[in-house]
């Protein structure tokens, strides 16, 4: 017989040994409680890695029977691309006994796919053995849709701010959204004249993309409603959601049996077709179409369709006015061309002939009449000069300035410069000082160029210089040559030198303004610089006067082909 204190001692084992059990299966219900919230599945398997107990959240969610999830059956609800990837990290945590993580694409039980993350970790027994697998499948289709939303609306918004051409910007706009947004996307325009016009189209196959250029040609969408719905949401402004197309509706929109052969070659499962406002007017449409493979359109990819052709209107409207912007601009060049050419004709007749008169050749002058044509030919050289800059700017404009490179002699041609404005500075009383080396100077340039960039800078220090001097200085160093300009007049502040070559911008910007010119001197002086190859420095101090210097290139390399 058992004495009562082995019995006792025996129960008491029991008990603890059954409130241990408890214990244990306590904490794994509230265990599996808490990942069964967290998580869309909670799944277990055997140490081996075959599936095990309750898989009823995965067959509900995949539509697999349980025989079909057995083995590696389970990983046929996986997307093909993300199968072979998911299957060699599950094998690998079983080989090595570390934590199994993957994300993958999952075929629900409608066909359509989410992306999950899947997580699971060994759970060992007394011996340190491995015991099986708890893991737990993740719904995080929706954060991975937002973070590809962000991604794809940057690279959108950098690739179609990367254009101001209209038609590049219609093409960056069909190329982007596929395959992000379906198989396939056009672009719809309301034109000046007519209805809405296709204007680019983008598909992923090119096949389906012969077959959509041929439904647009033999049956344009602006005839009637139409699936697509281009017409209506273009009226009405209204986006137009067709999550699941059937073939009765292809079939009430078909035209005629042709028409609906073309719409079913499509492949239409889904459609998706938002407006394109800027500036407060319809522009336009974008349409999206996806295919029976792929995903049904929703709630979020109306959303981001709506933010894509939003950016996509402003892109257009941006390219369509910085297009009129430069017709405009060519009017205006056109225009200050001939008009500076017909001006200059006349020009040339009154200081030819002032030239004339003043030369006596047709008689003798009184000292009055003499200075009377003085002022004539001063005042004619003074317009010709500012009918020259407008000339020059008109052909800068326009892209219609170019290089006529020779041989000059460079010391010759700055005398001849400095002799035209002489005059000028000493209806002034102004010191004109030309510092020029001995010798002469070969050099390649366009000489009506450099002649223009010295009359511009000499005419601009002789007209802001009350009293002092004006000094030119030209020399050749090395392969460059070096022109300056400097003068004691007014000087530049510091915070308008920004602003001195801008075109119509003058020194003395105030109503009673004295200086005359047209303000382009110094903006058509740098352009040419600049076309010639150089660079302009300036150094000015308001009161102390300003110098220019000017550095060319004396042997410039012949232009490529």
């Amino acid at each position: 017989p058992v004495e009562a204190p082995e019995l006792i001692a025996t129960v008491n084992a029991l008990l603890r040994r059954r409130h241990v059990d408890e214990a244990v299966r306590r904490s794994e219900e509230r265990f599996r409680t808490l990942i069964g919230a967290a998580a869309e599945v909670v799944w277990c398997a055997a140490a081996d890695g075959q599936p095990q107990g309750d898989l009823s959240q995965w067959r509900a969610l995949t539509g697999q029977c349980a025989e079909e999830v057995q083995g590696l059956g389970w990983l046929d609800a996986i997307h093909p691309d993300d199968r072979r990837r998911t299957a060699r990290s599950w094998k690998k945590a079983i080989r090595t006994g570390g934590d199994y993580s993957a994300e993958y694409r999952l075929r629900l039980r409608d066909g359509s796919y989410r992306t999950f993350i899947a997580r699971a970790v060994a759970v060992l027994g007394p011996d340190g053995q491995r015991r099986e697998w708890v893991g737990v499948c993740i719904d995080v289709h929706e954060s991975r849709r937002a973070e590809q939303a962000q991604r794809f609306l940057a690279h959108a918004g950098a690739l179609l701010a990367s254009s101001l051409n209209s038609e590049e910007t219609l093409t960056h706009v069909a190329e982007l959204a596929i395959p992000t947004l379906g198989s396939w996307c056009g672009v719809y325009l309301i034109g000046d004249e007519g209805p809405a016009r296709p204007v680019a189209a983008a598909h992923t196959d090119p096949d389906q993309a012969e077959v959509a250029r041929q439904l647009e040609r033999c049956y344009p969408v602006d005839l009637r409603e139409g699936i697509r719905g281009i017409a209506r949401v273009i009226r009405t402004g209204e986006a137009n959601l067709i999550a699941n197309v059937t073939d009765r509706d292809l079939q009430r929109v078909a035209y005629d049996s042709e028409h609906l052969r073309l719409l079913r070659a499509l492949d239409i499962a889904s459609v998706l077709t938002v407006p394109m406002t800027a500036r407060g007017l319809i522009i336009g449409a974008l349409a999206f179409v996806a295919g029976s493979s792929e995903r049904r359109f929703g709630p979020g990819d109306l959303a981001l369709a709506e933010e894509l052709a939003g950016r996509a209107a402003l892109a257009i409207d941006n390219a369509r006015l910085y297009e009129k912007a430069l017709v405009a601009s060519r009017a205006k060049s056109n225009f200050l061309a001939v008009m500076s050419h017909e001006l200059r004709t006349p020009m040339n007749a009154i200081i030819g002939y002032s030239e004339l008169l003043g030369d006596e050749l047709t008689g003798p002058l009184l000292p009055r009449q003499k200075e009377q044509v003085e002022r004539i030919q001063a005042s004619s050289r003074h317009l010709l000069q500012l009918i020259n800059e407008v000339l020059a700017f008109a052909r800068i404009d326009a892209g219609r300035e170019e290089l006529e490179i020779d041989t000059v002699e460079l010391y010759q041609r700055v005398r001849d410069t400095a002799a035209v404005v002489l005059p000028l500075a000493e209806l002034k009383h102004l010191a004109f000082r030309l510092d020029l080396p001995d010798g002469a100077a070969l050099v390649q340039t366009d000489a009506p160029k450099v002649r223009q960039i010295l009359l511009n800078l000499l005419s601009n220090s002789v007209k802001f210089t009350e009293t002092g001097e004006v000094v030119l200085r030209a020399h050749v160093d090395g392969e460059m040559i070096q022109l300056e300009v400097r003068d004691t007049g007014i000087g530049i502040p510091e915070d308008q030198m920004q602003n001195i070559f801008d075109p119509f911008w003058q020194a003395e910007q105030s109503t009673n303004r004295r200086a005359e010119g047209t303000g382009l001197g110094l903006s058509v002086m740098r352009q040419m610089v600049r076309l010639l190859g150089g660079e302009v420095l300036l150094d000015s101090m308001p009161g102390q006067g300003t110098s220019f210097l000017v550095r060319l290139p004396a042997h410039p390399e012949a232009p490529t082909a």
